[in-house]
Order: C-alpha cells, then sequence, then structure tokens
C-alpha cells in the first residue's frame, strides 16, 4: 500500500518561538506545537550586546535542530537601525549585525531577517543599508531584508526598493516579506502581490494579518482570520507559488498572543490558509 501524501507535511510553518531559559528550549516549544519551520531571537531583542553563547548551548542547539528537522530562522534585535543618519547608532548597528551574523553561524541557523531601519533621507538610508550588510560575511547565512509598514521615514516598504538595496548587496541574500506590513504599506495581498515578490528571492515569509485598513502606515499584527487581509486574500497570495516553492520556504507566524485562537488552532489554520492558495490555482 503506497504511503498517502500530505503537503502540509512537507512545508515549513510555525510561529516565532521563545528562547527563555536556554535556546535550545526553543525546539522542545515549537516541537510540542508541531511546528516545522520557527523564527527565534538568538539573544535578548532588546538589549545591545548579547550574553556569549556556552559551548553546551550551542551544542544543545544544533543537536535539537538535528533531530527535530525544525528549520530556525532568526530575526534581528529591535535596536538595530541600518539605515541610519546617527553615527553612533549606525555604528552600534553594524555591531550588532555581525555579532547576530556569528551568533546564526554558530548555531548552524541559516537565514537572518533584518529591518532596514529609518532615515528622514530614502537615499542616505538605503545606501547605509547596502553598506551594512556588505560588512560582515555572509558565508553560511543569508541576510534577508523585511518589507517595512510604510511608517514615516522608513526604508525598505515598497517592493521596488528592497529589489535597488538587494541589488548591491554581495553574498547570500533575499527578501523576508511581511503580509501585515505590505499591507500597510498599501499592498493588495494576493496572487500579483506574490508574483511581484518573487523577483527579490524569497527566503522566508512572515504570515500575519493586519490591524488596520491597507495603507494605514502602522505595523500592527492581528491573528489569522482576524484582520483586515482575511483569509482569503492570504490564501490568494500564496497561490503565486509553485509546491516546490512553498516546500523550501519558512513560513512564520508573529500574530499576538490571544483569547481568539490557540496557538495550535493558528499553526493549523495557517497551514490550511497556504494549502487552500496552492489547491485552488
Amino acid at each position: 500500500m503506497h504511503a498517502v501524501y500530505r503537503h502540509d507535511e512537507m512545508m515549513k510553518i510555525g510561529h516565532h518561538v521563545s528562547i527563555a531559559q536556554r535556546i535550545d528550549l526553543s525546539f522542545d516549544r515549537a516541537s510540542a506545537l508541531g511546528y516545522t519551520a520557527m523564527q527565534i531571537f538568538t539573544s535578548n531583542p532588546r538589549q545591545w550586546h548579547a550574553k556569549k553563547l556556552g559551548e553546551e548551548e550551542v551544542l544543545m542547539f544544533r543537536k535539537k535542530q538535528a533531530s527535530t528537522g525544525i528549520e530556525a530562522v532568526a530575526h534581528m534585535p529591535y535596536l538595530a537601525n541600518l539605515a541610519s543618519s546617527n553615527k553612533a547608532i549606525y555604528a552600534k548597528s553594524v555591531e550588532m549585525l555581525k555579532e547576530q551574523a556569528e551568533r546564526c553561524k554558530a548555531l548552524g541557523i541559516g537565514k537572518l531577517v533584518v529591518h532596514a531601519g529609518s532615515n528622514p533621507s530614502k537615499r542616505e538610508g538605503m545606501k547605509k543599508v547596502i553598506e551594512a550588510l556588505n560588512s560582515i560575511s555572509h558565508e553560511g547565512l543569508a541576510i534577508l531584508l523585511e518589507n517595512e509598514a510604510g511608517q514615516k521615514n522608513s526604508i525598505g516598504s515598497s517592493i521596488d526598493d528592497l529589489a535597488l538595496m538587494l541589488e548591491d548587496v554581495e553574498g547570500e541574500k533575499g527578501a523576508c516579506i511581511d503580509t501585515c506590513h505590505a499591507f500597510a504599506a498599501g499592498y493588495e495581498i494576493g496572487k500579483e502581490f506574490a508574483q511581484e515578490c518573487k523577483k527579490l528571492g524569497i527566503g522566508a515569509i512572515h504570515l500575519n494579518d493586519a490591524k488596520y485598513e491597507r495603507g494605514s502606515g502602522r505595523d500592527r499584527h492581528e491573528n489569522l482570520g482576524f484582520g483586515k487581509i482575511g483569509l482569503q486574500n492570504l490564501s490568494s497570495f500564496f497561490s503565486g507559488f509553485s509546491r516546490s516553492e512553498l516546500e523550501e520556504l519558512p513560513i512564520i507566524m508573529e500574530t499576538p498572543m490571544s483569547t481568539k485562537i490557540s496557538e495550535k488552532a493558528e499553526f493549523e489554520l495557517a497551514k490550511k490558509t497556504v494549502l487552500n492558495g496552492y489547491e485552488n490555482k
């Protein structure tokens, strides 16, 4: 008797997961919910400098990564502004980028999601982001530039601007497309948008609904199906990808903890949303 092919088992989907107590415990939390991918901070996201990783921590993280098969994606801490016109902030942000890149390599994480940041001058900001990303070694690590939500002075809210920056970035690179951010920046979330994004070389997707209307410029994530984008539009977005493309992309939810829906139920809903897009092309 032939095994039944289940496409949802081939996809890489999960939430952003806590690293509280020990970084390797993120795999235990993700495994308990059935995730096939997760996103983590490799250190406290609200501190400039990270506590040094111990050998045992690294060993346990790598061991659990191998045994669970869960793909871990890292996200830069919140404080960095790689587009900053402030010399001190920019220097600290570049130093943080280097530190986070080295932590990812030590842990065996292959993708680091990075926000460009903000600058009153878009031209200067984009130039600074490119310089920052080219100041580190990308060997064994893909830097994924995330689209912004269209906030004042933010760099990288448009797909065209992301493309321009990525064009001049050396080494392994790509984009992380956040559906909430794109919607807040004014994009209609659907098949055409997915096809436009694919020219960037997508390395990960942040699957989030949006709390406010399209074009609001407000970065406020909502649980799947409870926001202004809606499940139908999110499914339409995934219809712009082939099966093989979907199987390669980590799809990460950064939705709020809520009484509306449990993490497990939202994970199942995410799988259904992605599959509906693929199956109803």
